[in-house]
């Protein structure tokens, strides 16, 4: 049975005003989920004591003033619960749409976060609500500092910002912020702006702003671009990392970068969801990428990843004993967890990859920047450097298009570059 919305008049006590005084709101539950909205009162946010809310609230007949604030809030509860009733199919978009009005809600990019924000959780794609997260979080934290702007509850309730009011010179000051004020670089600001710049063209494609109103392009704002350093590990420093002592952590750490390596330069992700005879397969893992599973469902390619002695000791070792079909491999997973339990599982496994693995490499004497996807850089451009083709080297990578296979292969290694450098000075051969 589907559970009705529920609303009530409510005093939040979570943001107190030096007068001891607390916004009154509208809270709106369904489904678990509850929303909150200021009340206003003669069209100014209402803020009341809490022996002042209870005498309104409680008192059968209020009287002078506390008699017209009780009429205004039961005024706006009984608006709310007529929207509420009027609308085929609840959901908080379209009850704030036809509540707040349409300056507030959908022409505004905070409700457009928020709201695609809650899609994405509900579709399970919590890495990508993450980062519209950060993106909101960073945007506001700008609006706050450099225009004076308050949500006394964010991000629970935000005060609207309208997309009107993003300009190629507001975007461009915003990128001077990130990075001369917040010493972000470039790249962290491509970050943040890209799920911003999305949500412009949904608005758009709802026809709730106009193509003029989008302030990205040519002679207009550009979002920067720089070229990441992808760097595969040189033959000398693999040896470093594989033979240098290590403690449990930094050995676990090792091994789970070497399994990445050895496989095809999978994550650790993809890693940790392979399950016993589904993907586990006697001598061979079969598997789809779990990145590409959603993005390119009728173009998915399956990869079969050979394993050799080192990549099955590996996964010997860290194996979960109960190797019935169809359980993880590795038992960081279990069957019992929810999308969201298991996403931030492995969150927790890549950071503790990443913190012991870089600790490990500046023992080795290499580079400490080292991270999970140098491994990936680092099995194509030793295929590429063994004589392998970019068509095999793409279908190993799971990749769909050649093209973005070489973007993994970083040109010639180190030493190569080193020895064509050397002979710069050689005049001597004719």
């Amino acid at each position: 049975m589907k559970s009705n919305p529920t609303t009530s008049i409510y005093l939040d006590t979570r943001h107190q005003k030096k007068d001891n005084s607390y916004p009154v709101k509208l809270r709106v539950c369904f489904e678990r989920k509850a929303k909150f909205y200021h009340a206003k009162f003669n069209n100014v946010n209402l803020y009341l004591s809490k022996e002042d809310f209870d005498i309104i609230m409680e008192s059968a007949k209020p009287r002078g003033l506390n008699k017209d604030i009780k009429f205004e809030l039961v005024d706006i509860e009984d608006r709310a619960m007529d929207i509420i009733e009027a609308l085929p199919q609840f959901n908080f978009a379209s009850f704030e749409k036809k509540f707040l009005g349409p300056t507030q809600t959908k022409a505004d990019i905070f409700s457009y976060y928020k709201d695609y924000i809650a899609t994405l959780e509900k579709n399970n794609q919590f890495g990508t609500a993450s980062s519209y997260h950060c993106s909101m979080t960073s945007i506001h934290k700008f609006l706050t500092l450099k225009y004076e702007f308050t949500s006394p509850s964010f991000p629970d309730t935000i005060t609207p910002f309208p997309f009107f009011n993003i300009t190629p010179s507001f975007l461009q000051e915003y990128e001077n912020y990130m990075i001369e004020e917040n010493n972000s670089s470039p790249s962290t600001v491509g970050v943040y702006i890209r799920p911003l710049r999305a949500l412009f063209k949904i608005a758009i494609d709802n026809g709730e702003i106009s193509n003029e109103n989008y302030p990205f392009g040519v002679r207009k704002y550009q979002i920067p671009t720089t070229t990441s350093h992808k760097r595969p590990v040189e033959n000398q420093d693999m040896k470093k990392l594989l033979h240098t002592p290590a403690d449990e952590n930094e050995e676990k750490a090792r091994d789970f970068w070497f399994l990445s390596y050895l496989c095809n330069g999978v994550n650790n992700r993809d890693l940790l969801e392979i399950k016993y005879d589904v993907n586990l397969q006697k001598d061979q893992i079969v598997f789809l990428r779990e990145k590409t599973k959603r993005t390119n469902k009728n173009n998915a390619k399956t990869i079969i990843i050979p394993l050799i002695a080192e990549s099955i000791r590996i996964i010997d070792k860290y194996k979960n004993p109960d190797d019935r079909k169809g359980k993880y491999v590795f038992p960081t997973l279990n069957e019992g967890m929810s999308h969201k339990e298991r996403w931030k599982a492995v969150q927790n496994f890549n950071r503790f990859v990443g913190q012991h693995i870089k600790t490990l490499a500046k023992k080795a004497g290499i580079d400490p920047g080292i991270s999970a996807i140098w491994a990936r850089h680092t099995f194509a451009t030793t295929m590429r450097d063994n004589g392998s083709n970019d068509e095999l080297i793409s279908e190993s990578l799971g990749h769909s298009n050649v093209k973005t296979t070489t973007n993994y292969l970083n040109g010639f290694k180190m030493t190569k570059k080193k020895e064509f450098a050397n002979k710069l000075m050689n005049f001597n051969n004719d």
